[in-house]
């Protein structure tokens, strides 16, 4: 080990002033240029074939070169493992797998310790190569890291995604990983970008350098999303710019994106580029970079964008999106699907000229955010305490400044009136939100977060001066103040709307605050419109359009008016828009005497207004024939007794009990829920959730219903809050939920009470010829929840602090509670099965069904319970229930789950499979022999075995297929 009082730390690489394939080069740049800047630490790279440029350009930051003896036959990358003589070193650093291999021999040889940085996972990238024997190569490449890591002194991975992967991959050694992640990289900051208002839209897309990684860097995808954006037609050229093709053969990398639809004219393809000074040119030349990977390890090029002040947009599925997600701005540079690229991509362009301005302060956020100052002087400590030798002799020069790692900068020395000046521009509207300092209390955090009780944001008034900026007062001018009488109805109206926009406002800038320099009126305004009046996709609207058929009673101008209005959200264009329209009349009207009124018209004769006017004929000649014969409602002459079909027997029935009750909930009585959490739970408390303007009524509507029936009581503080989410019933309504996830469920003692599985059915319905099933209306919220448990059910929403009553939806701890509760309240009644919220019951005869049925009913009532009217049966000669069909000849497969999967097509992988399988394993009771028929498809699963799909594969897929078709059932028995 070295003795000197400076650390050596030395870099293997082989670029320095010019970029690689990889990437990675511009990392390992970065590294040693940031840690060269801390005190007591040497940098050193060990290169093959340095050029004079490397030389001159290490110099700056004293860093040395060290060049690998030059062994004749061997790849430049290859000599690295024989250094120069007189090379020394205290650690050697490996970036990636390439690099790294060389590592351990160097360790060896120079008696020093061995860095190794993870910059991929190959085996998660083969899955997106489509060369031969990709992901076995992907799978000896993933295996030889993991070891590297494994005989590493410290393993060190580059950004979130791979630290949890590598975490997991080396659990079972117990191997200390530090995570780093990448900042701004000082090289690119310096290019300014400027808005250009042109027709002509630049995006820029990167590939490898080889045509196997065309699918893994997804260049389908962005060739698709820019030939989508320009069918549309609008005035705008998209124009795509791929860099990164093999040497010498563009062309054929050309044809391969042009098969994606893309048009030569919108398409541009260059090779790679190795010099960043290049780089820093093509960044100016674009107004987007895109990162579609199928996945990416981190995102090093679009980091790089982003350094040089250029809008991005990048794949969910990467390093680089986790770590955005943490900065402000950065979740509008994520996209979370294939599909919505195209929407994201012209969205950028609508709004370019605030995403120039965002981008800048995003960048000045993730720079902060991701220090590499920090990290690095972290990363240092760390390896100071690996050398104890090493941290003594650095101990009296420590000791000496209060700083461990200071930078080699001249102090920095600030105009006092400047600063006087900048703290005099931050002084603006003063509002009590829902934000809270760290020294607040927990009950005045919960005031803070939901103002009055009305749900608005305290404020105080006399400094409410304008949204976002302080008209600042002129030289010999006075602020008028406001007069401390209280407002008027007026004024206090009207400072009350002001209140909520400013919050809403703050709401959607966070975690970034108003007064930021960087929060402009224009980013300010587009947000708002974002969000009052959010742009939607043309592909969900196309779903909701075609979907949309005419509901029972409605009328035909009304289903005339809402196809109308959803077209204009689908942009089909004018020429089609018509046709579409034309069409979905004609197949969701739902009327046989207009369907065979417009098939009479020849296609190319019919168009939408006249089949329009087909149908208002037809629809008002009924009207007047109905009121020439007089009104007769739907219904069951009085005296005929009702009857029930079993089989080809048709059985008089004794009407069924009646069932009395108003509609509102139950209240179960004498069972209450128990809460009960962990000993070392700790209080969450989370913001209430912005909810969309549009949305916002029924919300509020829906929050009413649920205090008006006791199921929530607001309260003015808590230590607990979760968060709600607002889903939309089919129906249009709005169901509210409390995000429990967030807060409680990972505190609770769940207890281990066994839920029923369909073999339990065999034990309770054994012998029934009829069935009864009834549904709780809302069950669990019929079950009050004790006062000790209560606390830990609150729910923060825009209006209010609520608090359940009633055991809610969503707590991980409730069906088990449910279940217990409802096994209480039943037992001792045979022929009756029990599963949460339903209940079914059977009988022998249609009179013991009847007297078993009024058994529940009556027991039901006596706990309180109330059931669900309308999704209620009573007497069906047959019930479908956990994917199989329940009758008096026993349990069979339901029809449409063996449909869905006799109609599956051929695996084409193993996620596929997966799902055949899952499907299948549902009716293994049916299928005898399963096990020996799937064999050949559970050996595709096995790790070490490359996807093969042959003749023994096909014949077992369509075998099982044929297994299902086969009208097998599984009888009852009064013994089970």
């Amino acid at each position: 080990m070295n003795q000197a009082a400076n650390m050596k730390l030395t870099f293997l690489t082989e670029e320095w002033s010019q970029s690689n394939k990889d990437g990675f080069s511009i990392l390992i740049r970065q590294l040693a240029i940031e840690l060269s800047k801390l005190e007591n630490v040497e940098i050193g790279i060990l290169i093959p074939n340095a050029s004079t440029q490397d030389k001159e350009d290490t110099k700056k930051y004293n860093i040395k070169v060290f060049e690998p003896e030059n062994l004749t036959g061997f790849e430049p990358v290859d000599c690295l493992q024989y250094p120069p003589e007189g090379f020394s070193t205290d650690f050697i650093i490996g970036v990636g797998y390439k690099l790294g291999r060389y590592g351990a021999a160097i360790r060896k040889k120079f008696h020093c310790q061995w860095i190794h940085f993870v910059v991929r996972n190959a085996e998660e990238e083969a899955m997106f190569q489509n060369y031969p024997e990709a992901i076995s190569e992907g799978q000896k490449e993933h295996t030889v890291e993991v070891e590297l890591c494994e005989k590493a002194d410290l393993v060190v991975t580059v950004g979130h995604k791979l630290n949890e992967s590598f975490k997991s991959a080396l659990r079972h050694c117990k191997k200390e990983i530090l995570n780093l992640i990448p900042g701004i990289f000082e090289e690119f900051i310096d290019e300014n970008q400027e808005f250009r208002d042109s027709k002509r839209f630049e995006i820029l897309v990167f590939g490898r350098g080889n045509t196997e990684d065309f699918e893994l860097k997804g260049l389908h995808v962005a060739a698709e999303a820019v030939a989508q954006l320009n069918a549309e037609h609008d005035l705008t050229t998209y124009t795509l710019k791929v860099v990164g093709a093999p040497e010498g053969k563009q062309e054929k990398l050309a044809e391969k994106l042009k098969s994606h639809m893309i048009l030569p004219s919108q398409l541009i393809v260059r090779s790679f580029y190795k010099e960043r000074r290049k780089l820093a040119q093509l960044f100016s030349e674009v107004d987007l970079v895109l990162m579609p990977s199928g996945t990416e390890a981190f995102g090093l090029s679009a980091l790089e964008a982003l350094s040089a002040g250029v809008p991005i947009l990048v794949t969910h599925n990467s390093g680089l999106a986790e770590a955005l997600e943490k900065v402000p701005f950065g979740s509008t540079c994520i996209v979370d699907s294939n599909a919505n690229w195209a929407d994201a991509i012209k969205k950028v362009w609508k709004n370019l000229k605030t995403r120039f301005q965002e981008v800048d302060m995003l960048r000045n956020k993730y720079k902060a955010e991701y220090s590499w100052n920090v990290q690095c002087a972290a990363l240092v400590e760390k390896l100071k305490s690996m050398c104890p030798e090493l941290e003594n002799k650095c101990d009296s020069q420590d000791e000496r400044d209060s700083s461990p790692l200071p930078l080699k900068q001249p102090k920095v020395h600030f105009d006092q009136e400047e600063t006087k000046k900048d703290d005099h521009r931050k002084m603006e509207l003063k509002v009590v939100s829902s934000g809270h300092s760290p020294s607040t209390s927990g009950k005045d955090r919960a005031e803070s977060a939901t103002g009055d009780e009305d749900g608005i944001p305290l404020i105080n008034h006399k400094r409410l001066t304008g949204v976002g900026r302080t008209n600042h007062v002129q030289k010999g001018q006075t602020r008028r103040e406001m007069p401390d009488e209280a407002p008027s109805a007026n004024t206090s109206q009207a400072i009350g709307k002001v209140t909520k926009f400013v919050q809403l406002a703050k709401d959607l800038v966070a975690p970034a605050q108003l007064k930021d320099d960087a929060i402009t009126y224009e980013i300010i305004v587009e947000r708002m419109r974002e969000q009052l009046k959010p742009e939607r996709s043309a592909l969900v609207a196309r779903y909701e359009f075609d979907n949309q058929a005419r509901n029972s009673g409605e009328s035909l101008s009304h289903y005339v008016a809402t196809l109308k209005h959803l077209a204009t959200e689908c942009k089909f264009g004018e020429a089609m828009q018509t046709k579409r329209l034309r069409d979905r009349l004609v197949s969701g009207i739902r009327d046989s005497k207009m369907i065979t009124e417009l098939l009479k018209v020849k296609l190319a004769d019919l168009s939408f207004d006249l089949a329009v006017q087909k149908c208002l004929a037809i629809e008002h000649a009924n009207k007047d024939f109905q009121v020439l014969q007089g009104e007769q409602g739907p219904g069951t002459p009085i005296n005929k007794p009702d009857t029930v079909k079993t089989g080809e027997e048709e059985a008089t029935s004794k009407p069924p009990p009646k069932a009395e009750g108003s509609r509102g909930l139950g209240k179960l009585k004498n069972i209450q829920a128990w809460i009960q959490v962990k000993e070392d739970a700790w209080p969450r408390f989370w913001k209430a959730r912005p909810v969309a303007l549009a949305r916002k009524p029924a919300v509020d509507e829906a929050l009413r219903e649920l205090e008006a029936e006791g199921v929530i009581k607001k309260v003015a503080t808590s230590e607990w809050a979760a968060p709600i989410v607002t889903p939309v019933k089919k129906d249009g309504s709005v169901r509210v939920c409390g995000d429990f996830k967030v807060t409680i469920n990972s505190q609770l003692e769940v207890e281990e009470y066994p839920l029923p599985h369909i073999d339990d059915i065999y034990a309770s319905l054994g012998g029934g010829t009829l069935f009864s099933v009834i549904d709780l209306r809302h069950a669990y919220l019929q079950m009050e929840v004790e006062e000790h448990s209560r606390p830990f059910l609150t729910i923060n929403t825009t209006r209010s602090l609520f608090r359940y009553q009633r055991l809610p939806y969503g707590v991980a701890s409730a069906p088990t509670i449910w279940q217990r509760a409802m096994d209480q309240i039943l037992q001792g009644l045979p022929g009756v099965f029990r599963c949460l919220d339903d209940i079914i019951i059977t009988g022998h005869t249609i009179e013991e069904h009847l007297e078993r049925l009024v058994a529940v009913l009556k027991r039901l009532e006596e706990y309180g319970l109330k059931a669900n009217r309308e999704k209620c049966k009573f007497l069906k000669s047959f019930v479908e229930y956990l994917r199989h069909v329940i009758s008096a000849e026993g349990l069979h497969q339901s029809p449409k789950k063996v449909k869905a999967i006799t109609e599956m097509p051929k695996p084409q992988d193993v996620t596929q499979l997966r799902a055949f399988l899952g499907m299948v394993q549902y009716y293994t009771k049916f299928l005898p022999d399963l096990a020996t028929h799937l064999a050949p498809l559970h050996r595709l699963l096995q790790k070490d075995v490359k996807w093969l799909w042959g003749a023994a594969e096909q014949a077992s897929f369509l075998v099982v297929k044929e297994m299902l078709l086969q009208d097998m059932v599984t009888y009852f028995t009064e013994d089970l």
